[in-house]
């Protein structure tokens, strides 16, 4: 039969049991089916019996293909075990090299904490070393500025000393105090200034400069050093031989005689007069007669009870001829000079002023009743103040000719006293 022939393609061995219960059945029916159907035709049964075949493959087909998705599940169930069993592999892994990194962090973290605690621990014993330090340091200078302040303040309170010694006109007495107040504060410029002041009085031109650029190294602005700077200046000047070095003194003196009263027009000196007197010496001095008067006229101004400036004023009108103004300037010379010495007896300088305006307006008897006076008072360790007494009677002799007389007398007395004091310094020298 061909459904047998048929059938023998497929092998019995390769079918799997679902088939071959399938086929079993089929075989069990085919006798009955040959039976309940005598009637059809031989055809007709085979025709029958290949759709039963045809039926069972693709029954067949269908359970390979359930058995075939069965085993595709099953694969994937597997393959789903193995991939978790791998999975969580995987993640005991990461877990274990995440615990081994942890733990390198832990020990790294613990050490450089520990590291961190030391270095702090020594930072702060550093900072506490310095601090104590630091302490130490401010207690030193605390103490340094307590000796310094008391240093200062001693310093000071002499100052008032020395500028009573100096009107007393004991010159050796306040440069005594001034360098004592120099050794206790010499960062002070008053006491360089006082100094220096002194020793230009005194005729030491020399010292006088150290001390006077002392203090302006420690005050460059400060005036009053400047002013006495530039006295010392022209003090020099005076001293040399017409020439540039002459003319370069002169030139010095003037320009720190206008600094200082470019910056305080009102100064005044430790004898209470205004340094515009000074100035207006150094300009008559190199024959700047309009420049000398304007100097003298401020000098007026800033000191109006003064007999200073208009006794250097009335020189001046004698200069250009104008009398007038000459008779007028001495009047009130010898008004405001009066007045002076009987406020302050020991004034040489209004004494000299005195005798010099009794002398122009004719009035020697009356010059000469205070000329004793005056020279017992003229400082005996300065050579300025008779010696300028006598420039200024040297000029009245020459243009007054009928006063000449009566002012060499006066001069005469002078150049007597002048040589009694030189011996009296000759045989102190010679003692000391």
């Amino acid at each position: 039969m061909r459904y047998l022939s048929a059938k023998s393609c497929s092998s019995p061995s390769r079918m799997n049991p679902n088939s071959r219960a399938v086929l079993t059945i089929l075989l069990a029916l085919s006798p009955a089916l040959w039976v309940a159907a005598p009637a059809y035709a031989q055809a007709d049964a085979e025709d029958a019996i290949q759709r039963a075949l045809d039926a069972a493959a693709r029954a067949e087909r269908a359970v390979d293909q359930a058995y075939n998705l069965l085993s595709l599940f099953e694969a994937i169930g597997f393959l789903a075990t193995v991939l978790g069993i791998a999975a969580a592999l995987f993640g005991v892994t990461r877990l274990m090299r995440a615990t081994a990194i942890l733990d390198r962090t832990r020990t790294e973290v613990l050490r450089e904490q520990q590291s961190a605690a030391a270095q702090m621990k020594q930072d702060m014993q550093t900072r506490r070393d310095e601090l104590n330090e630091l302490r130490a340091e401010l207690r030193r200078q605390a103490e340094q500025t307590r000796a310094a302040s008391h240093h200062s303040a001693l310093a000071l309170a002499l100052l008032p000393l020395g500028e009573r010694q100096y009107r007393a006109q004991d010159y050796a007495g306040a440069i005594d105090t001034y360098r004592r107040a120099i050794a206790l504060d010499d960062s002070i410029p008053a006491p360089h200034y006082r100094l220096g002041y002194v020793l230009v009085n005194q005729g030491d031109l020399q010292g006088a400069l150290e001390s006077l650029e002392r203090a302006l190294a420690i005050d460059p602005d400060f005036a009053p050093a400047q002013a006495a700077l530039g006295l010392a200046f022209r003090r020099q000047a005076e001293q040399m031989p017409p020439g540039p070095e002459r003319d370069l003194h002169f030139n010095r003196a003037e320009e720190q005689l206008l600094r200082a009263l470019t910056a305080v027009p009102k100064l005044v000196d430790d004898d209470g007069e205004s340094w515009w007197g000074p100035l207006g010496s150094l300009y008559r001095r190199r024959g700047q007669l309009d420049a000398a008067r304007r100097a003298y006229e401020r000098a007026a101004r800033v000191t109006p009870h003064s007999s200073y400036p208009i006794s250097n004023l009335a020189p001046l009108y004698l200069l250009e001829g104008q009398h007038e103004p000459m008779w007028e300037s001495y009047r009130r010379v010898e008004e405001l000079a009066h007045a002076e010495v009987l406020a302050q007896v020991d004034n040489y300088w209004a004494y000299a002023d005195l005798i010099a305006s009794r002398l122009a307006l004719g009035k020697s008897e009356a010059a000469q009743a205070v000329l004793q006076v005056a020279l017992e008072v003229s400082p005996e360790d300065s050579p300025y103040p008779l010696q300028s007494l006598q420039e200024t009677l040297s000029l009245l002799q020459e243009h007054l000719p009928e006063q000449a007389a009566a002012i060499g007398q006066v001069q005469s007395l002078i150049a007597e006293h002048q040589r009694r004091q030189a011996t009296n310094r000759q045989e102190i020298a010679r003692r000391g």
